[in-house]
Formats: structure tokens, C-alpha cells, sequence
């Protein structure tokens, strides 16, 4: 390109996207005497360049008179070019000082006009004064509404099949003869609908400029085919709603959709429900398998989804491995039918990857849309807290939330927070004892926190779901800060300290809780199994932390799943917990089978082994049979506050 306009004799030169001239050719040079007097297009470089540049910047060709040092005229048209890794301006000009001298500027301009028009890529045409079209270029040709011969001369609202616009814009003529007769640039623009030559209806920007000098009146007018713009911006605002994985609406289109549906809905007639999914066992694929198993995973589980939920139903990816369905006109006992469908539907779902085989669950809280429920946010608060509360009580199951009075809604959030704010939240403890004693010997304390409510003291099954809503960390610190601001712990036995998933991921706790222990405490941070798979690969420099200032782990296995072998030799936890109220008459023999094998491997790793909720004479047996080392349960203490001494 360069080499073209190197040989070219107008007057070439192509400006940067810094504003900086990248290239200019001799006759450009020559025109205005040498290099150094070629001036920068912009303000103060020429007069009337700073519109000329602006326009041009803007994306659509312009021009304008020029002069240089000694008087000679020439007409400069700034056009929008691609540019290495963005775009420039292509400048072109002609000397057109006799035309002037001979014809006045608008001889020259109309002269000159007309071996350029064609440089162009849009549509571009020259009008007189009297509305009429005088020339325009090839690319003009499809958007006239005749032979492009038999424009020259004919009315220009006769050329091109412009409909007046709504709204109050002004029409094609009105647009052109208001820029007429100014003896600066002048220039208007309007956005409309033009029918071609072949049919079809484009959206376009039309452009009407002033020649400047041009006392008899007359203009440029351009064309802009809006129709690849406008597909571009649909494009973009179909990704902006979508999420680029799955191709289903992300959290924010699904949020509008919900509100839109609050909206338009009147209070006797709502009949909706929500869904809120979380996959169980997502995390494990990710970890053994890579991201690229996962996210396969999480397509072919979209397509599984989309087979099950109903035509007027809204799926929505949410999150990395949480999913929300708007169930519009869905009553919550049909709801729950859909729900326990979708459950199913997941967890008979097998995923292979390159010679490996997973299976997954899937978690679902399910919330009514009653007339009482105004905003989105509420609604979405609950659904997430009923999803919270099925994941922890215990995986692949549906979770139904009736009201925000229900455990884990959004009015226990605020009460969990006014709580923490207020420092009313209580310390608890229960004792670990000897599994074949009378319970007097106690080894060690389990930390619980209570929240005071009406008088006495609230269920942790009333607030841990709420916990779902970023309030995890925030109870931990908690805890570790009373523990480890007083003498509360000293001369005790070690002290069991839960600790959540969100804490274990959460750096600044690592580093500022764990060094605010200090050596203050005996502490075994208790961590489920759950927690475990939840923290990903942050467990590993979690426990690196806690086994550096000496402290121990304890690990709560669950019931289901394959991973407790694979945790216990990784991690060779300093204790082992399990729940044995799942031994009980009724269960089988399976689960006794399997709760031999854990503790054999508890053993082989030197772990101490803990019966927990032992709550009757029964459970007390089934522990001794199965020669656990310590027991916990109300059968052997109940909670008892936590005080100093």
C-alpha cells in the first residue's frame, strides 16, 4: 500500500492511531515545501482540519479545503483505514488552486469531488443546492432506487427510498438542506431505514456535510450500512447475557428475567418456583481430571438438564458448578416433582474421561414465589440457603424453604450478623471421653457455637445454613479470637475447633488467624470431609500451616463416597470422627463392614479413632464393639459453656 501511494501524484499521507504521521508521500512533502513544514492534523496544524479529523476519527470520510505557506488551496479528504492493530486515517488531496482562481471553491471542491468519490468505501454522493444528486461513487450503486446512470440530476429523495422516520427526526431532505450555505464545515446526521435497489430494508446512518466555500449551496452526503454493526452489537449482547461455556443465560440475565417475572406478575396469580443446584462431587473431577474434564462435564450435564426441564422453564448457569430454574406457573408440590426428576436425572449421570468414570449428585434447594415476595434478591437469598442447607445435610437431595422464617433465610443471615457485630454469639464445648469409661476421664473439648435466642439458645441447625452467605469466615475468626484473647484455654486439654471450607481457601485467615493462636492453645482444627472437597487444593498449604506451629487435624468422614481412603493416607490426620448413630439397628450390615475398614485404616495412619453422637446405650455398645479409642454424645456429656480457667 505504501508503495502505491509512494507513486501516487495527489497528496498522500496515512496518520496513526497516536495522532503521529506514519507515512507521507513526496507530493504531499513537496506541496507544503519539505517534511518539517508538514504540520500534525489536528488543532492548530490547518485551519478547519480539527473537524475534518474528528469526523474522519468517528468513522466516517470527510474533507475540507487546505493551505499551505504560500497560498496554494488543496482539497483533503480524511478516511477510517485498518492499521496494524488498530485503525488510521488515510489522508488524500488535491491541488486545486487554479479551479479556485479560475471557478471560485465550489468549481474546485465539485472538480475534485469527483475523482475522489470513488476512493471511498461507503456510499458516498455529491448534492447541489437544489436537492439533486451530482455524482456518486460505485459503492453508492446497490442503495439507489434506479440505474446509478440515471441518478445525476434527479432528486436525491427520488435516488435514495429513505421512509421519513419516527420520533421526530428530520427526513432526508431536511437533514441535507440544513447544512447548506455555511462557509465552515458544517455537518448533521440521522439514523433511518433505506430500502435498496434490490428490496431489502438496511438500517444506515446517513451523513450531510457542507462544502465549504460553496456559496451556491450544496453538500456531501455518505451512507453508513449499519447492518454489520447492528449484528455485532446483537453478538455481543447475546455473550454479555450468556454464559460462553454452556450457552445458557448467566446470573445476571437470570436475576432480570426473575425480576422482570416479580414484576409483571399480580400477587393472586403466582404460581412460580425457584431451583437453586449445586453439583455434588464437581470438585473431585476438577482436582483428579483437569479444568478441561470439568468444563466438558459441566456441558454434558447442561444437555442432560435441558432434556428434563419443562419449555417454558428457565435454566440458568449461575456460578462454576451451580445451576438456578426459574419454574414459571409451577406450583411447589409440581415444583418438587421437577426437582426430585432433575436430582435423579444427575445422579445417574456417569461422565468418562479418557479411560475414567465419575459419577456426580446434585444438590437442590427449591423456594416458592408468593405474592409476599417482592424483590429478586430475597428470593434468590432463600433459594440459595435451602441449596446450602440439602449440600450439608447431606448431599443428593432436594431441599424445600417455604418461608424466610425457615432455617437458613435471609432474616438469620441478618440476625447471625447483628450477632457477630454485637458479640452475643456463645462458646460452647462438649468432652471427648474414654470409649470404655465411665466418662469421667475426658481428653479433650469440642468448641460449638451457640447463638442466644428468645430467651435460650437456638439449634445449630436453625443458623448453619445461613453460614451459606459468606458469614463462615467471619464465625471462625470469631471463634479463634475468643479462644485466644483470654485464658479460656489455659491448662485444658486440647481443644476441637471446626473450621470451614471457606476458610481453608481464605489466605489472609491462614496467615492472621493461625498466627494469632500462637502457642496460646492446644487446637485440633475438625474438619469434614465435606470441607475437605470443598477447599480443593488450598487443604494441602492449609494443614502444611498447622502441622508447622505443632497443632493436629481431625477428620469427620461421611458415609458416601469413595474419597475416604485417598484422605486419610494424604493427609494422615492426627484423628479420625465418625458418626455412629449411622451404625444403629436398622442400616444393615454394610455400613458396619465399611465402618471396620475405615478404622483399620484410621490405625495403619496412627490416627486416634472418635465415636461421635453417642447418644443412647446401643450407640455406647456398637462404639466399644468396634473398639473406637474416644466417644462423644449426650449419653456421656452434654454442652456446657466455655469459661475462663
Amino acid at each position: 500500500m505504501e508503495r502505491i501511494l509512494a507513486a501516487s501524484p495527489f497528496l498522500c499521507g496515512i496518520q496513526d492511531a497516536d495522532g503521529r504521521w506514519h507515512f507521507f508521500n513526496e507530493a504531499l512533502q513537496g506541496w507544503f515545501g519539505t517534511a518539517a513544514e508538514v504540520p500534525p492534523p489536528g488543532p492548530g496544524g490547518l485551519s478547519g482540519l480539527t473537524d475534518l479529523v474528528r469526523q474522519a476519527a468517528s468513522g466516517q470520510p470527510a474533507q475540507t479545503l487546505i493551505s499551505n505557506s504560500r497560498g496554494a488551496r488543496a482539497l483533503l479528504t480524511a478516511a477510517p483505514i485498518p492499521w496494524d492493530d488498530g485503525d488510521a486515517l488515510l489522508f488524500c488531496g488535491f491541488d486545486v488552486t487554479g479551479a479556485v482562481r479560475a471557478h471560485g471553491d465550489h468549481q474546485a471542491i465539485i472538480s475534485a469531488a469527483g475523482r475522489i468519490l470513488e476512493a471511498f468505501v461507503h456510499p458516498v454522493m455529491t448534492v447541489d443546492g437544489d436537492l439533486r444528486m451530482k455524482a456518486c461513487n460505485a459503492a453508492a450503486a446497490p442503495y439507489l432506487n434506479g440505474a446509478r446512470e440515471d441518478a445525476a440530476g434527479a432528486p436525491l429523495t427520488a435516488v435514495l427510498n429513505v421512509p421519513a422516520p419516527g420520533g421526530g427526526h428530520p427526513g432526508l431532505a431536511k437533514l441535507v438542506a440544513g447544512v447548506m450555505g455555511h462557509d465552515d464545515h458544517h455537518s448533521a446526521r440521522m439514523e433511518a431505514a433505506l430500502v435498496r435497489r434490490d428490496g431489502a430494508e438496511v438500517p444506515v446512518r446517513i451523513t450531510a456535510s457542507s462544502l465549504p466555500g460553496d456559496t451556491a449551496g450544496g453538500a456531501l452526503v455518505v451512507i453508513e450500512d449499519l447492518s454489520d454493526l447492528q449484528r455485532r452489537h446483537s453478538q455481543l449482547s447475546i455473550q454479555a447475557r450468556h454464559d460462553p461455556l454452556t450457552g445458557l443465560i448467566n446470573r445476571e440475565e437470570f436475576t432480570s428475567r426473575l425480576e422482570r417475572l416479580l414484576e409483571r406478575s399480580a400477587p393472586e396469580s403466582w404460581t412460580h418456583s425457584l431451583c437453586f443446584m449445586d453439583l455434588d462431587q464437581f470438585k473431585a473431577v476438577n482436582d483428579s481430571a483437569g479444568h478441561a474434564a470439568g468444563d466438558e462435564l459441566l456441558r454434558q450435564i447442561t444437555t442432560a438438564l435441558l432434556n428434563r426441564v419443562r419449555g417454558r422453564d428457565t435454566l440458568a448457569r449461575i456460578g462454576g458448578d451451580e445451576f438456578a430454574i426459574l419454574l414459571e406457573h409451577c406450583p411447589l408440590e409440581e415444583a418438587r416433582e421437577v426437582a426430585e426428576k432433575l436430582r435423579q436425572t444427575v445422579a445417574a449421570f456417569v461422565f468418562e474421561w479418557e479411560g475414567q468414570r465419575f459419577g456426580v449428585g446434585a444438590s437442590i434447594g427449591l423456594v416458592p414465589i408468593t405474592g409476599c415476595q417482592r424483590e429478586a434478591g430475597r428470593v434468590v437469598a432463600m433459594a440459595d440457603a435451602a441449596c446450602y442447607q440439602a449440600k450439608h445435610g447431606g448431599r443428593n437431595r432436594v431441599c424445600v424453604l417455604e418461608s424466610e422464617d425457615d432455617q437458613g433465610g435471609p432474616r438469620m443471615v441478618e440476625t447471625l450478623r447483628r450477632a457477630l457485630a454485637e458479640g452475643t454469639l456463645l462458646l460452647h464445648y462438649q468432652p471427648l471421653v474414654d470409649a470404655d469409661g465411665d466418662g469421667t476421664v475426658c481428653h479433650a473439648r469440642e468448641v460449638l457455637l451457640r447463638l442466644p435466642a428468645g430467651g435460650g439458645i437456638a439449634s445449630p441447625h436453625e443458623f448453619v445454613p445461613a453460614t451459606r452467605h459468606r458469614l463462615n469466615v467471619e464465625m471462625d475468626r470469631w471463634v479463634l479470637e475468643r479462644l485466644t484473647s483470654g485464658p479460656v484455654t489455659a491448662g485444658h486439654q486440647p481443644l476441637f475447633v471446626n473450621v470451614s471450607a471457606a476458610s481453608i481457601q481464605d489466605p489472609a485467615f491462614v496467615e492472621d488467624m493461625l498466627a494469632a493462636v500462637g502457642g496460646n492453645a492446644a487446637i485440633c482444627f475438625d474438619i469434614t470431609e465435606t470441607a475437605l472437597l470443598e477447599a480443593g487444593r488450598a487443604i494441602g498449604p492449609f494443614c502444611d500451616a498447622v502441622r508447622h506451629r505443632g497443632w493436629d487435624l481431625a477428620l469427620a468422614l461421611r458415609w458416601e463416597g469413595p474419597s475416604a481412603i485417598g484422605l486419610l493416607e494424604t493427609l494422615r490426620p492426627g484423628f479420625l470422627t465418625m458418626d455412629v448413630r449411622h451404625l444403629a439397628a436398622g442400616h444393615g450390615p454394610f455400613r458396619r463392614r465399611l465402618a471396620e475398614q475405615r478404622l483399620e485404616l484410621a490405625r495403619l495412619v496412627g490416627a486416634t479413632t472418635v465415636a461421635t453422637h453417642v447418644e443412647n446405650a446401643e450407640l455406647l455398645g456398637i462404639t466399644r464393639e468396634l473398639d473406637f479409642d474416644w466417644a462423644q454424645g449426650y449419653l456421656l456429656g452434654s454442652p456446657q459453656p466455655l469459661t475462663p480457667g
